[in-house]
């Protein structure tokens, strides 16, 4: 096996894409194969391999080249960071601040009160805090990656970007354009309820004060736990067409049939 061979094949190492890594192989072979020949001739001496080192570290490192044909080499990308920032933000202080308010009501409902079990209660609180903001990261983070594959950042254009003209006061909006964070916050919030319904419904209770004692009273039957399996069918369905509604920007016919 020759230098570009092996150049070839540690480029290959390197490549996200599993789907296309064998042309893009033989392409990059190629392209090397002729920029050597042509040096060759330059010189007018028969390549050896002194000149495919030459050659090989003009064009650069095989990671480097590998990046350039990784489409997505990020999880979630520049675009929509900020808007993933802002999300988590209000995630995880709505998680904290639900978790502190449980916490709290457990200590109350402490029975004698002491300082070992008070700081219990306190412990298993913040451990509850850390573990579920690290599933709401986790599941955050897998929601933007899809809306990162679904909009790609280069297609992904906030209103920030736009070229504003005054003409476009005149303008009738289009019934059928979506606006951009819609679909994102459509996306994010039905995970969430997906997240809360099928691993956390203790949460969705009625909670009444009766003397010194909290009281929880469920709300969810078990004829509505038979039902979620197909909920959650209906769920992903809707974040499918969100996804879609990003991809497109508009209603179309697919985005209406599956509402």
């Amino acid at each position: 096996m020759n230098l570009i061979d092996r150049y070839v094949a540690e480029v290959g190492k390197h490549l996200l894409l599993i789907k296309g890594r064998k042309d893009i192989e033989k392409e990059l072979r190629s392209t090397l194969e002729d920029m050597l020949e042509e040096r060759a001739k330059e010189k007018g001496m028969p390549a050896d391999e002194s000149m495919q080192m030459e050659l090989l570290e003009e064009y650069g490192a095989p990671q480097k080249v590998a990046e350039t044909y990784n489409p997505y080499p990020y999880l979630i990308g520049p675009r929509i960071f900020p808007f993933f920032m802002t999300i988590l933000k209000i995630v995880v202080a709505a998680v904290t601040l639900g978790l502190s308010i449980a916490t709290f009501v457990e200590i109350v409902n402490l029975s004698p009160i002491t300082t070992m079990d008070v700081l219990s209660a306190i412990g298993h609180g913040i451990l509850n805090i850390i573990s579920a903001s690290i599933a709401a990261f986790g599941n955050l983070a897998l929601v933007f990656a899809l809306i990162e594959r679904f909009a790609p950042a280069a297609e992904f254009k906030m209103d920030e970007d736009k070229v504003w003209h005054p003409a476009e006061l005149l303008k009738e909006p289009e019934p059928n354009k979506v606006k951009i964070w819609e679909p994102i916050v459509a996306i994010v919030f039905t995970f969430i309820a997906i997240s809360i319904i099928n691993f956390n419904p203790q949460l969705i209770s009625l909670y009444y004060l009766d003397g010194n004692t909290w009281h929880t009273v469920p709300i969810l039957s078990d004829a509505f736990f038979r039902w979620l399996p197909l909920m959650n069918v209906a769920w992903v369905v809707e974040i499918i067409r969100n996804g879609m509604l990003l991809r497109t920007g508009e209603e179309t016919l697919s985005t209406r049939l599956t509402s």
